[in-house]
């Protein structure tokens, strides 16, 4: 018998048993989840393909010169770069599945290696983006200095930090992984023992670790941010309605209410994340024999979709987004049948007016 230690010996004695699945009401959420399994691929599928376009799309469009220069969509491009690099991995990756099969040579066992890294690098950059954001957002609401704040430079200073930071923190992953050799054709992509030993310390410090830095916080400066918003939005909108003046807010206010949109959809998505994090580090063995195969397939499909979610807020909410989209993308034969319509098209504003 191999002395090798494994994911078996993190946890002494497991909570839930086979029958554990049975009782009320787990069985009510097991039997919601293996129905949605049976739609799962198609659903992972379409969002994968369109995360892909519209993060293309939603790149292109804020690199146009009248959105470029606020630092608010300079964030949001940085965003999309993420979530468009980590559908790309996730294609190759799954390349590699279908040209090898059950095959495991080396330069799969490889790539596993640098995606689990870049993966956690990337998500962790896009998670600490939104932060960013909604901090530029209230310092811009609350000082006396909100064209700074909303501008390029500050987002360019702040992001930049973050990128070098966030990617030193990330590089703590790297030696928990492993290549291990099986014969001269097979490698294995695998947890390093050593954080296996003792009952898994080093294994469930790590994912604690990361799962509080990465997501907790964020998910606690982002709760705060966003009512620091709401109020002071709240506020602005009391002081006009008794001053009976027209200030100029409209664009702190339209992209306040678009980060708001994001904000409330990152919380949605990762304050489950949160506490499913919590439980996998403590009941490791737990989490890998009952919750993941139960659970994984709606977190993946609600990462999935999450990832197109800016696109589709920004062509919710703002004109200024839907006229350059408008102006690069559609055709101006759809928008102007110079023949038979009184219909024009001003190709510059994106506007449609009739003559």
């Amino acid at each position: 018998m191999s002395d090798k230690p494994s994911i078996y010996d993190c946890q002494a004695g497991s909570l839930f048993t086979s029958d554990s699945l049975s009782v009320f009401p787990l069985n009510i959420v097991f039997h919601i989840f293996k129905f949605y399994s049976g739609f799962h691929i198609y659903f992972l599928v379409f969002f994968t393909f369109f995360d892909l376009f519209s993060n293309i799309l939603f790149f292109i469009v804020l690199s146009q010169k009248e959105l470029r220069n606020s630092g608010f969509n300079l964030t949001m491009m940085m965003i999309a770069f993420c979530n468009f690099t980590n559908v790309v991995m996730k294609l190759i990756e799954e390349m590699f599945n279908q040209i090898t099969g059950s095959e495991k040579p080396y330069f799969k066992a490889f790539y596993k290696r640098i995606y689990a890294y870049l993966k956690l690098y990337l998500s962790s950059m896009a998670i600490c983006l939104v932060v960013e954001m909604a901090f530029c957002r209230v310092m811009a609401l609350y000082t006396t200095h909100s064209d700074k704040w909303n501008g390029r430079k500050y987002s360019l200073v702040i992001s930049s930090v973050l990128w070098v930071t966030v990617g030193l923190i990330c590089s703590a992953i790297i030696p928990m992984y492993s290549i291990t050799k099986y014969n001269p054709e097979e490698y294995s992509f695998t947890i390093s023992n050593g954080y296996l030993e003792d009952e898994c310390i080093t294994f469930r410090s790590t994912l604690l670790f990361f799962g509080i830095i990465f997501v907790f916080v964020p998910c606690i400066l982002n709760s705060i941010f966003f009512l620091m918003i709401i109020f002071k939005l709240k506020s602005l909108e009391a002081r006009r309605r008794k001053t009976m003046r027209s200030i100029k807010s409209s664009h702190i206010d339209n992209s306040s209410r678009m980060l708001k949109a994001i904000l409330i959809m990152f919380l949605i998505v990762n304050i489950p994340q949160v506490l499913i994090l919590v439980f996998h580090s403590i009941f490791m063995l737990d989490y890998y024999l009952f919750v993941a195969p139960i659970i994984s397939e709606l977190i993946q499909a609600a990462d999935v979709a999450y990832a197109s979610t800016s696109f589709i807020i920004y062509c919710a909410i703002s004109s200024q987004f839907r006229k350059v989209f408008v102006r690069l993308f559609v055709p101006e034969v759809l928008l102007l049948p110079a023949v038979c319509s009184p219909i024009t098209f001003e190709r510059t504003t994106g506007v449609l007016s009739y003559q």
